[in-house]
């Protein structure tokens, strides 16, 4: 999908492609991470990197975070802009405050 933005997104707004492309392959960052450090740090075999390892907590804790960031900040874009009413009023009303946090101004 990044290369397809890049290849063949708008020609009149090329400062937009390298933060696609950055955009698109932060997520799989950390999978990248994990899979060399099992296969060429750790020596562990295809089948106990993809049964065992893939499910420790502390990896899945990272995978999870890098690919719901962009989410989050999608989220917050949202509702943080007067075009989109809605997405303010929850951030004011509908989460739970923390020690007077609030996303919203």
């Amino acid at each position: 999908m990044a290369i397809n933005l890049v290849l063949l997104g708008p020609k009149d707004r090329p400062e937009l492609n390298l933060p696609i492309l950055f955009g698109a392959l932060m997520p799989d960052v950390p999978m990248l991470v994990f899979y060399l450090d099992a296969k060429l740090l750790r020596n562990l075999p295809e089948t106990v990197i993809w049964a065992d390892a893939y499910y420790h907590p502390g990896w899945l804790a990272v995978f999870d975070g890098f690919n719901s960031i962009p989410l989050a900040l999608g989220g917050w874009l949202l509702a943080t802009r007067e075009a989109f009413p809605m997405g303010r009023l929850l951030c004011q009303h509908g989460a739970p405050r923390r020690r007077g946090f609030s996303v919203a101004p």
